[in-house]
């Protein structure tokens, strides 16, 4: 309606200025012409900015930004109008140019996003510079690279303004959580002293003479207090190094390891002297001694008094499993029966040839091969034992007697199966006890006695 308005006056303006030519009886042409050229000069300009304003598609903006670009075009005819009415051909031209550069200046959709991506780039840029390398180790001084190189390409890829955020979001939140070496410092120690205090467990106070476990000790102390002391993770590998590589060149008191050493031979001794050559195989006693050698040799190797421990148990294991063969007596005649794995049948013979498929010697009535399963430390024909009392040297009865059974059914010697503890009876309980990881004191108490009656 404004715009109409300003028409009509022109209009009237028009008719008034011809209208007074006319009655004055002048005629200018010169003048006339130059009207006629501001005016068609001012009608120029307000051609070109709709024409500008016309090659700009809404879809292509914000609202907030088209209504920006639309305030440009409006302004600018208003203006334009404005000098119009005045001949003012210079600010008409103006106007022109100060619209059509405004509206080519605001920010289509994808312009406006492309910018957004350019800022959120450079506030990541600026989060990045805020660190330093020399605060942190080469390992996370990578991490704390990679999640910047991350943010930028997710930036760089990202479809909306929300997924350029998150990026932005996920780098610096990244990087924040990267911990420098002050940071780490104080878990790292906390890890090393654990790492300390295992290694300096592997030492054993009895390998070392009183001078050197307190020189190992102090080797362990002093590694503590400097790894507490230190200022950086360097400074704290130093330390550790120092101490491990100190307790590990203290040396071991030869004098208290051999004793240890000459002390578990005596009891591997013990052990083997309980096993009697004839009630075993040719072939299963040389695999026994085989055991028992061995034994020895594995802990006169050993460096320290953990494999000596672990000799004697290998060497006392193997010796208890080596199968043996039980001598009885029955009527006019010997059985022998030898003691294989647990799953294998076991076999009855006598030194009588037997006609094949028979049972007994039809000339001599003795028994033939027979094959009969037989669970290992069985006696052949024995019942099973539930032992009750306590038991120890000096003890009588028929519960030595089974007892004797026993032990002689696992190949140990007794001596005579008698119903008298003796002291071969006592070595072989010991023996046993060893084998089985129970205190060697030849005494048949309350677990001894569990382990008999399994």
């Amino acid at each position: 309606m404004f715009t109409q308005m300003r028409l009509n006056l022109r209009f009237v303006r028009t008719i008034l200025f011809a209208l007074v030519f006319l009655t004055s009886g002048f005629f200018i042409p010169s003048n006339y012409a130059h009207a006629e050229s501001v005016s068609s000069a001012i009608t120029s300009a307000r051609n070109a900015v709709l024409a500008a304003y016309a090659s700009y598609t809404e879809a292509n903006y914000s609202p907030q930004n088209w209504n920006t670009l639309t305030k440009f075009k409006n302004d600018a005819l208003e203006n334009i109008d404005y000098c119009y009415d005045r001949g003012d051909i210079d600010n008409a031209l103006i106007y022109k140019d100060t619209a059509i550069v405004g509206m080519d200046g605001v920010l289509t959709i994808v312009e406006t996003f492309a910018l957004y991506k350019v800022n959120k780039l450079s506030e990541l840029s600026t989060a990045f510079s805020t660190y330093h390398e020399a605060d942190y180790t080469s390992d996370k001084w990578t991490i704390l690279g990679e999640f910047n190189s991350a943010g930028i390409t997710a930036i760089n890829n990202a479809t909306s303004s929300t997924a350029v955020d998150n990026a932005l979001s996920t780098a610096t939140n990244g990087m924040a959580g990267v911990l420098t070496i002050t940071l780490m410092l104080p878990g790292y120690k906390i890890t090393k002293l654990g790492e300390l205090g295992t290694v300096f467990a592997t030492y054993l106070e009895v390998n070392y003479s009183a001078e050197n476990w307190a020189t190992l000790t102090g080797f362990n102390s002093a590694g503590i207090t400097a790894i507490n002391n230190a200022a950086d993770l360097t400074a704290v590998d130093s330390a550790i190094l120092a101490a491990t590589n100190g307790m590990s060149g203290v040396s071991v008191s030869t004098l208290l390891l051999d004793n240890y050493k000459n002390s578990k031979k005596g009891e591997l001794g013990t052990v083997f002297a309980t096993y009697s050559e004839v009630n075993y195989s040719a072939e299963n006693w040389v695999a026994l001694t085989g055991f028992n050698s061995a034994g020895i040799t594995a802990i006169n190797n050993s460096i320290d008094q953990a494999g000596v421990d672990l000799a004697l148990k290998t060497a006392t294991d193997g010796m208890r499993n080596v199968s043996i063969i039980v001598s009885h007596s029955g009527g006019s005649y010997a059985l022998f029966v030898f003691v294989p794995k647990p799953t294998e049948p076991i076999k009855i013979q006598t030194t009588d040839e037997c006609s094949a498929g028979a049972n007994f010697s039809i000339t001599t009535g003795k028994a033939c091969v027979l094959s009969i399963p037989i669970a290992k430390g069985q006696v052949l024909g024995a019942e099973k034992y539930n032992f009750t009392i306590l038991l120890k040297i000096g003890s009588k009865g028929n519960e030595v007697i089974e007892l004797q059974k026993f032990l002689v059914s696992l190949g140990y010697n007794i001596g005579l199966t008698d119903g008298i503890f003796g002291t071969k009876t006592k070595a072989a309980v010991i023996s046993f006890q060893i084998a089985n990881k129970l205190v060697g004191d030849g005494i048949v108490g309350t677990k001894t006695r569990i382990l008999l009656n399994k």
